[in-house]
């Protein structure tokens, strides 16, 4: 308070202090001011004299600031309400009470107000903002929910414990045939049980659910009657009503679908005799190429009996070489695309040389993978007759339609010149059309010139389009015909004609909504009547424009299904969800949360989302920065919390969504995805990794002392061999000769193996860090290594732009020397190695090839080359121990990619592997 400023004094009419002490303790506002008024005694200001610090005047000015000032001054636009009520007051001359609203403060004010001498105006007021905001939020809910039940489109009731039916919706009516009326708080449900012992069960479950909801099933069938006295079948879902004894039922009219089933059973007996008696051969293969199935067409096809189909390949049924050939390669390639194939056959049979058009279809299993092929041959032995006939008489018409040409040619000069004579004509007349016409016709608007006789003088062509698609009158007919004379009738035609005449009145635009049935579905329009004038000012038509406005109307409803889904998805969630005020109070929370709180949704709702203690003391904080920098930044990364639910720790992954309502920030969504058992799994998986990490550490101790081990006693046989050659070789007999040889040989051979063995087991612990480098560059090394070998076997190596890949270098220089060794070393004693590499960009990996002239091999044993130890030809035909390309194979393991060769015998091989672009958690 200013220092300078006098104390307040009360006013006369409050006597003393004391009663401006109880007025300031007392719950209601009260304010005192003297009414001013002109010279026919209307009140048109007020002076403040009092008011306590309940008053909204406390929010806008002080008390000692404002006394004797004007109302008018400090309320300004709101002040014109207080002055009506002091008029009111006086003509009246008693109390009057009054509720407003009052934007300068934002609140709901009711009260009271009176005039003690007719010079006072004393007001006694309240703020009931929060019971308006209430009143007003229950309402909507009330409605909101009531809508959903009325409109979810599934029939519903509800069951009281004496199984009374207290509630259905519209759906409900549709099913059971009976109104609301007839039925709500009147009938029981078990009236509408057909089957005495469907209601047996019924009653039981009835019971059972009462007593615990899991006793009894959720969800059966059962035979109902409706009120005409038919019987349907009926799928019903009951639960109970949390914290009640009623039960919530949805149901669902079966009926047709129980017909659908047998008529289902009915169609496939028809398709077995159709297959059974079908002149087209059937067969079925499964993934191995084998006879599934076969119909008795298939088997005359070449007089087999179906016995010696099934299980059988074409091959072990002796068809011939060529053509079992072409028809696997086709069957393969349906399992690999999942595509149809057709293909055109001939086949000898016991009748002769037949001709087939096979279509060959895939069939899929349940996760969409091909599990077998359906082909389906055609005879058409009798077409590639005709065919042949109609080439025959093709090539003799031909000949005939050359003669011809000639005559035709001059024929088409002439026609040409009409042709350029009647453009010129078309052009005149497009020039001379109406530009309005043009528009008006081509607007997409229905219009309608209508005149004072409700006859139409001018309809575009959208509006005659659409009034015969309705009338079925042909376009022709409608101009100068009124409604009656083009048989349209209805509610919607008389509005129509109410609008117009009007216009023709009152000579004011008006509009019109209203929707429309057409032969493609109900369609809304917003029609606009305009008046139209002549040369005197008087209307003379009226123009009517009518928009078609159906998707906007499409849209409101989709929005309106759309909140109705939001509600069932936020319910039926598995995942916590609540919604919390900005305040910290909750909102709204969905079943997972009440069931993971073990409370209530009205237990919930608008308690503090911190007075729950779910969160553990060190993730509250993190809980409120989020929640703090989300109305910031509007978004948050998610992020893992956890959960005191019901004396355990549940693990969630936490997402903080924020809702807005007017543009304006208004709630935050909760939602916790449950994540407990991958924790537990990330646990288990890490103690795993770990023994692992252990394990083979181990293991690539094991392998390096056994080798080095192994390495000593090989040394002392390889030593003494070599002593025995040089002392005897040539002084015992030739066996003894052949007997050092082999044991040198033989320990040479146990040396690479165990020091290739040494070095396949460090690929993984031993290898270089990985980079990001041009794959040319290990390429080049790798030559430079092999250059020796290249030159004394006169190999050709060439090689087109390599990519920049992440990698170890000096494996992948391991790598490329591998696989170009092994060309040399398979090469063809006839002619020198040729070898090419190159690389293409995948989908998210570096492919690349190596592809040589070497001696190849069979398909069937490309697999097995990247085995250790594993050889194609006998010891000592090649060099080498065979590990090689197992080398390779665990260097690309190790690269998180994938290798694979394609090879003919005699023909060259093609070693491909692929490499992942970065990646560098490998």
């Amino acid at each position: 308070m200013n220092k300078n400023q006098p104390k307040f004094i009360p006013p006369i009419c409050l006597g003393t202090e004391s009663c401006c002490h109880i007025f300031d303790n007392i719950n209601e506002a009260v304010s005192i001011y003297k009414m001013i008024c002109n010279k026919s005694g209307e009140v048109i200001d007020l002076l403040i004299m009092y008011f306590n610090s309940k008053s909204v005047l406390k929010e806008l000015t002080s008390l000692e600031e404002s006394v004797d000032r004007s109302l008018s001054e400090i309320y300004k636009e709101e002040s014109s309400h207080y002055i009506q009520i002091a008029n009111d007051v006086v003509s009246i001359k008693e109390g009057k009470s009054f509720e407003r609203f009052f934007e300068s403060v934002n609140k709901y004010i009711s009260g009271s107000a009176f005039s003690p001498d007719g010079e006072l105006l004393v007001l006694l007021e309240r703020d009931n903002t929060q019971e308006v905001s209430s009143k007003r939020a229950l309402k909507e809910s009330e409605t909101k929910y009531r809508t959903i039940f009325e409109n979810t489109g599934i029939a519903f009731i509800i069951i009281e414990s004496d199984m009374t039916i207290s509630l259905m919706n519209s759906e409900a009516e549709k099913i059971i045939g009976y109104t609301k009326g007839e039925v709500e708080n009147k009938k029981k449900w078990t009236e509408f049980v057909a089957d005495e012992d469907d209601l047996k069960k019924m009653k039981r479950y009835h019971m059972l659910r009462r007593i615990n909801e899991s006793n009894a099933p959720k969800s059966y069938e059962f035979k109902a009657i409706t009120k005409k006295r038919d019987k349907i079948d009926i799928f019903v879902n009951v639960s109970i009503i949390p914290g009640t004894k009623r039960g919530i039922a949805s149901f669902l009219d079966i009926t047709r679908h129980k017909k659908n089933d047998m008529d289902l059973k009915e169609r496939e007996e028809e398709l077995k005799t159709l297959i059974e008696n079908s002149p087209d051969a059937i067969t079925r293969f499964d993934e191995n190429l084998r006879h599934s199935f076969i119909n008795p067409a298939g088997t005359q096809m070449t007089g087999l009996r179906e016995e010696d189909y099934i299980g059988k390949t074409h091959a072990e049924l002796g068809m011939p070489k060529e053509l079992v050939e072409e028809v696997d390669n086709l069957l393969k390639s349906v399992f690999e695309t999942g595509k149809t194939k057709t293909y055109r056959f001939e086949l000898p049979t016991p009748e002769g040389v037949k001709y087939y058009y096979s279509y060959n279809i895939p069939e899929f299993d349940e996760k969409g993978e091909v599990k077998s092929v359906l082909a389906i041959a055609h005879d058409i032995t009798q077409s590639k007759q005709m065919e042949d006939k109609l080439k025959a008489a093709r090539d003799n018409l031909e000949m005939k339609v050359y003669e011809r040409t000639a005559e035709l040619k001059k024929s088409n000069e002439e026609l040409k010149q009409m042709i350029e004579k009647y453009k010129s004509i078309e052009k005149s007349l497009e020039k001379s059309k109406d530009h309005y016409q043009t528009l008006v016709q081509n607007m997409p608007d229905i219009i309608v010139r209508i005149d004072r006789n409700l006859k139409s003088i001018f309809i575009n062509h959208v509006a005659l389009s659409l009034f015969e698609e309705i009338t079925g009158i042909p376009k022709s007919e409608f101009i100068g015909k009124n409604f009656e004379e083009l048989g349209l009738h209805g509610k919607t035609v008389e509005l129509l004609k109410e609008r117009i005449i009007e216009v023709f009145k009152t000579r004011k635009r008006v509009d019109f909504k209203f929707k429309l049935k057409t032969f493609t579905g109900v369609k809304f329009y917003h029609t606009y009547f305009i008046p139209e004038y002549d040369n005197y000012g008087n209307v003379k038509w009226v123009l009517t424009i009518s928009r078609d406005i159906t998707d906007f109307k499409k849209a409101e409803l989709a929005l309106s299904e759309s909140e109705e889904r939001y509600k069932q998805l936020f319910e039926a969630s598995p995942n916590f969800t609540v919604q919390v005020g900005l305040d910290g109070l909750i909102i709204d929370a969905n079943l997972a949360a009440q069931k993971t709180l073990n409370k209530s949704k009205e237990e919930l709702i608008g308690t503090h989302f911190a007075e729950l203690d779910v969160l553990f003391e060190e993730d509250v904080s993190i809980f409120v920065e989020n929640f703090f920098l989300l109305l910031q930044v509007e978004h948050v990364e998610p992020y893992e919390t956890r959960i005191r639910a019901q004396n355990e720790v549940r693990w969630g992954d936490t997402y903080l969504i924020l809702l807005r309502k007017n543009n304006q920030p208004n709630a935050i969504l909760i939602i916790s995805h449950d994540i407990t058992d991958r924790k537990l799994a990330e646990a288990k998986l890490k103690k795993t990794i770990e023994e692992l990490i252990s394990s083979n550490y181990e293991l690539q101790q094991f392998a390096f002392i056994t080798s080095h081990d192994l390495q000593e006693p090989l040394r002392s046989i390889a030593s003494y061999a070599g002593l025995l050659k040089r002392r005897y070789e040539g002084r015992l007999d030739e066996d003894a000769d052949d007997f050092i040889k082999f044991m040198i040989d033989g320990s040479k051979r146990m040396k690479e193996m165990i020091q290739g063995l040494l070095e396949y087991s460090q690929i993984g612990t031993k290898g270089g860090e990985f980079d990001e480098f041009n794959a040319e560059k290990s390429l080049k090394v790798a030559l430079s290594n092999l250059k020796v070998s290249i030159s004394e076997n006169n190999a050709s190596i060439n090689y087109e732009s390599l990519p920049t890949i992440y990698a170890d270098p000096d494996q992948i220089t391991r790598l490329f020397q591998n696989l170009i060794s092994n060309s040399i070393k398979f090469r063809k004693l006839d002619e020198p190695p040729e070898i090419h590499i190159s690389a293409k960009k995948g989908e998210n990996e570096w492919i690349f090839s190596v592809s040589d002239n070497s001696i190849g091999m069979e398909q069937e044993y490309t697999d097995r080359i990247f085995e250790i130890f594993r050889r194609l030809h006998p010891i000592g035909e090649y060099n080498g121990s065979g590990i090689g390309l197992a080398i390779v194979k665990r260097i690309i393991d190790r690269h998180g990619g994938r290798i694979w060769v394609e090879s003919e015998l005699g023909k060259g091989s093609t070693f491909y592997f692929a490499l992942p672009f970065k990646n560098e958690n490998i």
